[in-house]
Order: C-alpha cells, then sequence, then structure tokens
C-alpha cells in the first residue's frame, strides 16, 4: 500500500481501545497547492509531526515556524491556525484523541499551552515508524492496535528530560490489567508473560518498561511471586505435596519451584507446611477450649 498525498483512517467506537484515537492522518500539501489561513477549534486533541517542508502554526498568541522534524501539539477547544509555506510547502502526519490521557503524554513529551511545538529526538525514526503505520495493508481494527504501539514508541523516544516522574493514567491501566490477566492466569502451566503484550495490545519492551517503573521489579518476577504468594496460601489450608503444588501453581519444574520458595519465605517447603501444620493444630485447639 502506497502513502498517498492525502490519507485519514477513521477508528470507529468498537474499534477503538484504550486511547480512543478518532483519526490518523497524512496530508501532503506539496502537490495541494492550498495555502487556506483559517481559525480553527477542533473538540479532540491533536498530535502533527512535520515530516518534510515547513509550514506556520499560530496559537495562543504567538506564531511558530515549523519545519520537518518538529511536532506540534494542539488541546481541544483552543483556537488556533497552521498553514504550509508557499515556497516550501509542508506533509504532515497527524493523531486525534479525545483521552484525557493525551493531556498528560502531551506533558511527558515537553508540551503545554505556552510551549505548543518541539523538535523529534529522532526525527528519521519517526517518520520511518509512521510511514509504516500508514502503508501497511491490514484491517481497519489491526491498524487502530498498531497506532497504538506506534504512538507509544514515539512517546518514549521523545520524553522530555523535565517530564514528571507519575505515569499517565493509561501506564497505570496497563499494569493494572497486566497485573489482573497473571492472577487469572497463573495456575496455566503454559502461560507466560509472553502472551501479555498480544492480550495488551502493546510491545514487549514497551510492556516490560512500563511495568518495572511503575512496580519496582520485572514480569517473569511477578509471575514468579503471584504463582508462589498462591502456593503458600493452599500450604496454610491443607498439606499438599510439592508435585500437587507445582501442578495447582502452573509451576512446571519441582526443582526451580522449591528453589524460589525457599528464597521467599527463608524456609523449605517442608519446613513451611510443618509450620502450617502446627499452626492450624494450634489454632484448632484453642477453638476447642473456648467451646469448652
Amino acid at each position: 500500500m502506497a502513502l498517498s498525498k492525502n490519507t485519514v483512517f477513521s477508528f470507529n467506537k468498537e474499534d477503538r481501545g484504550p486511547l480512543n484515537f478518532i483519526q490518523i492522518g497524512f496530508h501532503d500539501f506539496r502537490k495541494k497547492n492550498d495555502y487556506q489561513k483559517f481559525l480553527c477549534v477542533q473538540p479532540t486533541y491533536m498530535l502533527h509531526y512535520v515530516c518534510e517542508g515547513r509550514g506556520t502554526l499560530v496559537f495562543n498568541g504567538k506564531t511558530y515556524q515549523l519545519n520537518a522534524g518538529d511536532f506540534f501539539f494542539l488541546p481541544p477547544d483552543e483556537t488556533h491556525m497552521y498553514y504550509p509555506s508557499k515556497s516550501d510547502p509542508w506533509c504532515y502526519f497527524w493523531f486525534s484523541i479525545i483521552h484525557d490521557s493525551a493531556r498528560d503524554m502531551g506533558k511527558a513529551m515537553g508540551f503545554s499551552k505556552e510551549n505548543p511545538v518541539r523538535t523529534a529526538k529522532s526525527p528519521q525514526t519517526v517518520t520511518h515508524l509512521l510511514t509504516e503505520l500508514f502503508t501497511a495493508d491490514v484491517p481497519i481494527s489491526l491498524r487502530y492496535y498498531m497506532t497504538l504501539s506506534t504512538f507509544m514508541q514515539i512517546l518514549v523516544m521523545n520524553m522530555s528530560s523535565s517530564a514528571p516522574e507519575s505515569l499517565s493514567d493509561m501506564e497505570i491501566d496497563i499494569v493494572a490489567n497486566a497485573k489482573e490477566l497473571i492472577e487469572l492466569n497463573y495456575s496455566n502451566i503454559d502461560f507466560t508473560v509472553n502472551a501479555l503484550p498480544q492480550l495488551l495490545h502493546i510491545s514487549y519492551a514497551q510492556l516490560t518498561r512500563i511495568f518495572k517503573t511503575k512496580t519496582g521489579t520485572t514480569l517473569v518476577k511477578h509471575l514468579i511471586d503471584v504463582r508462589l504468594t498462591h502456593a503458600a496460601i493452599l500450604l496454610n489450608e491443607r498439606n499438599f505435596s510439592v508435585r500437587e503444588l507445582v501442578d495447582m501453581v502452573g509451576f512446571g519444574d519441582e526443582r526451580n519451584f522449591t528453589r524460589h520458595f525457599k528464597n521467599k519465605y527463608g524456609m523449605t517447603v517442608k519446613e513451611y507446611r510443618k509450620q502450617s501444620t502446627d499452626r492450624r493444630k494450634s489454632h484448632s485447639a484453642e477453638e476447642n477450649h473456648d467451646e469448652l
């Protein structure tokens, strides 16, 4: 699929994921010869990336001259105007987003109402990613998730050094969803963290980075910890054997299980089982005494 001079993809409500992209587009003014200047207001957040040529943005009482490699980010319900240079008209990609987390991501990239323009840290890479997104011959539903992945890659590449340390709401949701999926699937011996990126529609590199930043641990360590925690819960209820525990919490390998168990609880499974048995006996004796 070739990149034509004007391309727009619209996403229906059922196609949208966590960011609520409404549309994405590519406009090439080098052949369009449209130099109209008019004020406008859009109801969504808009991120533009100038891939070639030059143009002008008028926003918040200021005029900005933009060149290839520049982003400009516009919040909703704000009057603005932008138009191409007559001598070197631009072409640009754009994203239209309605989710409020777009505001947080804009801040993370260093945008504000007072500073709506930034130069990409790696313009060639950004142009390549966006060209791949628009030229891929895929169904619209899959293109949505490609859009999300591409947008997040561009965000990570262009994070501002002064960006707040706190994660965006969307990143927090991603971590929560990853934890929920692990909790739902930990007992499945075939389940690994490699399944999470596809389930969450995000790249493995992005997911591992976000999860480690938020939780301070890795996905693999978290899955192991969840499995060990449930093994301990089972031992507190009954005297299961190591083989039974391994099967019930999806660990698969007895030697790995016993090693990780001792590292987490500071005792072997046998010692933990005895401690749990003694605790249950003591609790039962106390209950019988109370009844007397």
